[in-house]
């Protein structure tokens, strides 16, 4: 399958949406990785923009398709990597972040993804100059 009308209709292949909004349930494997990538309003906007047009994905070879031009909740993916082989990725957004000090989107796995759960792509400014 590689339409992405082909996922619309399907199933997130994991029972805990929403589980990066806070504690992630204790059988999870978590993974999380933070850096300073920019100072004040004008930086936290462009990187948050740019997360939710899926330039993070972009910036390391992924190639994207998606349903929208922006994360919305309810977007399907498809994240292609040649560089490990041929392997496609696909994702629905299941929750957008829009505050004042953060910025970003959490997708969950769809049936033909390698892997099972949920991700969360996001900026968080810290104080009044991070």
């Amino acid at each position: 399958m590689t339409d992405l009308g082909n996922w619309i209709g399907a199933s997130v292949t994991y029972d805990e949406i929403g589980a990066t909004r806070g504690v992630p349930p204790s059988d999870a494997h978590v993974l999380q990785a933070e850096r300073v990538v920019g100072r004040g309003e004008s930086d936290f906007r462009t990187i948050g923009d740019a997360i939710l047009r899926y330039e993070m994905h972009r910036g390391a070879g992924l190639t994207v398709r998606a349903s929208t031009p922006s994360a919305q909740v309810g977007t399907v993916m498809m994240c292609s990597a040649w560089f490990l082989g041929p392997i496609r990725v696909p994702c629905r957004v299941v929750y957008v972040v829009d505050e004042p000090d953060r910025s970003g989107f959490a997708y969950g796995t769809l049936p033909g993804h390698p892997e099972s759960g949920e991700e969360l792509f996001a900026v968080e400014r810290l104080g009044a100059t991070r």
